[in-house]
């Protein structure tokens, strides 16, 4: 048997990792550094936007970034960034090169995950040179099934949730592939060292007014609202007493490790919950709705509620404080299960 390991892809169109780092897109920025660590050919072609004629601006944000995280880089063929994080090559261009550029990347038996926007786009240019095509589906929506027409080879889903969504556009076998987590060093301080209550992606579909009403109602806490999908105004009321407001930020840890309670009070559907999880991982419980998967992803490592009630958060809230060191204890517990040998399940699959 051949022990040559094949070579990875994940085209971007936008931002090679770890620039893509809102929601889901974690999810795969993880898999290609566990697949990385496994001694994969992992790269990563992308597009630092901007035409041929305009991409000096964005090309300089990029390497301004690089240069603060300490990350060696070089320019090729004059529009070509390069760059490895984390063990993973990573090349971004100016978009109206970017089919160029991935047409020059992917060879024939590579594994291509299409995972974001304009994967119709990529997954046809994979198949033309004769890649295996996986699609990796995070996200529960109906533009999907221009992808799912086009016929990958592989479907993958990181939940059952989302499987039971999208499986009604399509009739192909499908995979549960688990978003993918990467260890964190064990920290379970007790709440008194760790008051400050967070929300990631704080707009109202995720549970903004939720979060705001709370913080009214603990002044003892630091609210904490990080930046997810868009840039948010919050109001001055809010700020000048103990709300915080970060942008978004490329490196979790330090929020994490100053949460005690996470919050996902979500109106949303989510096919996931990875934010959960990854608190988790730093001994952090979740209170968060029943939309979607977040009461699977949390197990007994918080409070679920069907209400959107402020006193049943309110309620909530004193609850895991009450029983801190219990919930923080079993939320980390379940974090790790999510972490699993994901070079296995793909060979079990066949993928690899």
């Amino acid at each position: 048997m051949s022990t040559q390991k094949k070579k990875i892809v994940f085209p971007v169109y936008g931002r090679a990792l770890p620039f893509f780092n809102i929601g889901a897109d974690v999810s795969r920025n993880n898999l290609a550094y566990l697949l990385a660590e496994k001694n994969y050919h992992v790269s990563c072609i992308a597009s630092y936007g901007g035409s041929r004629t305009t991409y000096l601006k964005a090309m300089a944000f990029c390497i301004a970034f690089l240069n603060k995280w300490g990350v060696s880089w070089e320019i090729k063929e004059q529009f070509d960034l390069h760059y490895s994080y984390k063990g993973v090559h990573c090349v971004m261009t100016c978009l109206d090169r970017f089919y160029d550029l991935l047409e020059k990347n992917i060879q024939k038996d590579d594994v291509v995950f299409v995972v974001n926007k304009k994967s119709v786009e990529i997954l046809k240019i994979a198949k033309i040179k004769q890649a295996v095509v996986v699609a990796y589906i995070t996200d529960a929506i109906k533009e999907r099934r221009s992808l799912y027409a086009a016929k990958p080879h592989y479907i993958f889903y990181d939940s059952e949730v989302l499987a039971s969504f999208g499986k009604q556009f399509h009739q192909q076998e499908y995979h549960i592939l688990p978003a993918p987590f990467m260890p964190t060093e064990k920290i379970l301080f007790p709440i008194e060292q760790k008051k400050c209550v967070t929300l990631i992606n704080p707009i109202p579909m995720k549970g903004l007014h939720t979060f705001l009403a709370l913080s009214k109602r603990f002044p003892n806490y630091i609210f904490q609202a990080v930046e997810g999908w868009e840039a948010v105004v919050l109001e001055e009321e809010y700020l000048q007493a103990n709300v915080r407001y970060f942008g978004r930020q490329y490196d979790m840890a330090p929020i994490y490790r100053a949460t005690g309670i996470l919050l996902c009070p979500s109106h949303y559907s989510e096919g996931f919950g990875r934010t959960v999880i990854e608190a988790a991982l730093y001994g952090v419980p979740s209170i968060v709705s029943t939309n979607g998967a977040l009461p699977v992803v949390l197990g007994d490592g918080g409070l679920a509620l069907d209400s959107f009630d402020i006193e049943k958060w309110t309620d909530a809230l004193l609850e895991i404080e009450k029983k801190y060191d219990e919930y923080s204890a079993k939320a980390y517990q379940n974090a790790q299960h999510h972490l699993i040998d994901f070079e296995a399940k793909l060979r079990e699959i066949g993928v690899l």
